[in-house]
């Protein structure tokens, strides 16, 4: 275990080698300005070049036995440690607490090794590895726009962030810790969506916020969120000409032209994979196959999925004329022993169904050997 506050202000302190197994006490290396390089239980080696690679996992069932070379950092550990440039996150960190790397704006490089079941870096931004949490984010760009998906941005996520003008948040988050962009001075434009519930304390403290995007009818709720974060909202412009929440209808529309145009995330709130489907082709195709509303996020197989791409015509097929699957999907080899489609070019990028007695949803993927950047076919394998 190293305590709270064990370096507090060791300003001498240059690189760190943190072993396995090891807690980390929050604040524990508070304005350690000089420390350049961090090495958190990650393997011990030279490296010729900066790294910026990071991952992340679900958390461990309850009935796991823990494992003693698991290590955690607390909140807010390397607080401020404004010369930090890499970072080395080794396969055993399991915890990174919030702030953890708040304040660190030099960061240049997080790397993750390989085998890190708990976080992972992204576009510099570092995730859990389920995507859903922001733990910090580094670099030097103007203008981020949160990945959908991220339902929580940690405390001092952002913090210190010395170039970020303007930051949009998704309508999947609900949440944003304290002093979540404190002390990004040029920060000037938010987009806060109706999804947005809590924002902690101080979260813009410092920044020189003046516009902020909502959802219609919104500006008063996401005002008393903003004020309650103890900034000042006098001279706020407040936008409204974000998307509004979707519509919760209690059955697919009996005329699907009503949702032409639409996404299955604009016109049903259905996320994940299927969010920018066409919804009026999920509407279609579920009320075909009597797929009930309510169950909507769980009902789509790879076969729609294929339905969306390019090839509507050939699953509609493959769906009616088991013996046309087959042969669509016949494969012969090259000189080289590559699979090669016998009807690609008919049917589509080699995205076809396959109907025979196999597992709903088993996938395969090849590549083709005659391009000269990758191409893949993929090919679903549906019940009778």
């Amino acid at each position: 275990n190293i305590g709270e506050n064990a370096f507090w202000e060791c300003t001498s302190l240059a690189s760190i080698v943190i072993p396995k197994g090891v807690t980390v006490g929050a604040w524990a290396f508070h304005k350690c300005t000089a420390l350049q390089s961090v090495n958190i239980s990650g393997e011990v080696k030279r490296r010729s070049a900066r790294m910026s690679r990071m991952s992340a996992s679900p958390k461990r069932t309850l009935d796991a036995a823990p494992d003693p070379e698991e290590t955690t950092v607390k909140k807010y550990a390397f607080f401020q440690c404004s010369g930090l440039e890499d970072v080395i996150i080794g396969a055993k960190v399991s915890e990174i607490g919030g702030g953890a790397f708040a304040g660190c704006h030099n960061i240049k490089s997080i790397e993750v090794e390989s085998g890190n079941n708990y976080y992972k870096e992204e576009n510099g931004m570092l995730f859990t590895k389920d995507g859903k949490t922001l733990v910090s984010a580094f670099g030097e760009e103007t203008s981020i726009s949160v990945p959908v998906g991220v339902t929580n941005i940690l405390e001092g996520a952002f913090a210190n962030y010395a170039t970020l003008v303007e930051v949009a948040l998704p309508t999947s988050v609900v949440a944003v810790g304290a002093v979540a962009f404190s002390n990004d001075t040029l920060l000037a434009t938010a987009s806060i969506p109706y999804s947005v519930t809590s924002i902690g304390s101080k979260a813009f403290c410092d920044t020189a916020l003046e516009t902020v995007h909502v959802t219609t009818n919104d500006t008063n709720r996401v005002r008393s969120l903003i004020a309650g974060t103890g900034f000042s909202t006098v001279g706020l412009t407040f936008i409204d000409d974000l998307p509004a929440p979707p519509s919760e209808p209690s059955a697919w529309p009996e005329d699907t032209s009503s949702v032409a145009g639409q996404t299955a995330s604009e016109a049903f709130g259905i996320t994940g994979e299927l969010a920018n489907a066409k919804a009026d082709d999920l509407a279609a195709w579920a009320k075909a196959k009597g797929v009930d509303y309510a169950s909507r996020e769980e009902i789509i197989p790879d076969a729609f999925l294929l339905n969306c791409a390019n090839n509507a015509a050939a699953v509609a097929t493959a769906t009616e004329e088991a013996e046309e699957a087959i042969k669509i999907t016949a494969i012969t080899f090259d000189e080289y022993g590559v699979p090669q489609l016998t009807h690609p070019a008919t049917y589509g990028n080699g995205q076809v169904v396959l109907q025979g007695s196999a597992t709903i949803g088993s996938t395969a993927s090849w590549h083709d050997g005659k391009q000269s950047t990758d191409r893949f076919f993929r090919t679903t394998l549906k019940l009778k």
